[in-house]
C-alpha cells in the first residue's frame, strides 16, 4: 500500500506515537523507517499490551430482609403428678408468707400444706375450663376440704371472686 501521506487526524496521532515509542523522527507520516520498526516487532513477536485489571464483579444485590418468625410461646411444661381435685379458696390481706416472702395479692401464688416452696402447679376450675399456674409460696389453707389458698389474682383468673371456695383440680408442674 503507498504511502499517501493522507491520515486522519486519529491515524496520525497514531503513527506519532509509534514512531516515538521507536525513537524515530516524528513526523506524523508513515515513512520507511517506521514500516521497518514495526515488521521488526512482528518478527519478534507483538508487545503485549500491559494486562488490565478485571473489573471488579458488580456486588449481588442483597437478598430483602426477611422478618424474623414470631417466637412459639413455650408450652406449659407437661404435669409430673396426677390431677387431685379439693376445695380452693383465696386470701388477700396483707401478712408474712411461711416462705419469708412479702405476700402479693396481685401474683399468681397459693398456699399448700405440704409442697415444697417455689413448686409450680396448675389450678384448673373444672366448671369452666379456665387455669392458672401458680408457684407455692405459703402454708395452709387449715380448713377441711380444702387444699388451696390462691392469691386474690389467680383465683379472679379461674372464677368470680364471689364464690369465694371453689372446687379445682389441681397438678404439679414442677
Amino acid at each position: 500500500m503507498p504511502d499517501t501521506g493522507n491520515y486522519l487526524e486519529q491515524t496520525t496521532a497514531a503513527v506519532r506515537t509509534a514512531q516515538e515509542r521507536y525513537g524515530l523522527s516524528v513526523t506524523g507520516r508513515a515513512d520507511a523507517a517506521l514500516w521497518k520498526a514495526l515488521d521488526a516487532d512482528i518478527q519478534d513477536g507483538l508487545p503485549t499490551a500491559e494486562p488490565q485489571p478485571e473489573p471488579e464483579p458488580e456486588p449481588e444485590p442483597e437478598p430483602e430482609p426477611q422478618p424474623e418468625p414470631e417466637p412459639e410461646p413455650e408450652p406449659e411444661p407437661e404435669p409430673s403428678t396426677p390431677v387431685q381435685r379439693c376445695g380452693a379458696s383465696f386470701y388477700s390481706d396483707p401478712q408474712p408468707t411461711a416462705s419469708g416472702e412479702r405476700f402479693d395479692p396481685t401474683a399468681l401464688t397459693a398456699a399448700h400444706k405440704e409442697l415444697p416452696f417455689n413448686t409450680r402447679v396448675k389450678v384448673t376450675n373444672p366448671s369452666s375450663g379456665k387455669s392458672v399456674v401458680v408457684r407455692i409460696n405459703d402454708r395452709g389453707p387449715y380448713i377441711d376440704g380444702r387444699c388451696l389458698d390462691l392469691s386474690r389474682a389467680a383465683f379472679a383468673e379461674i372464677a368470680d371472686l364471689n364464690q369465694g371456695v371453689l372446687d379445682v383440680e389441681y397438678q404439679v408442674l414442677d
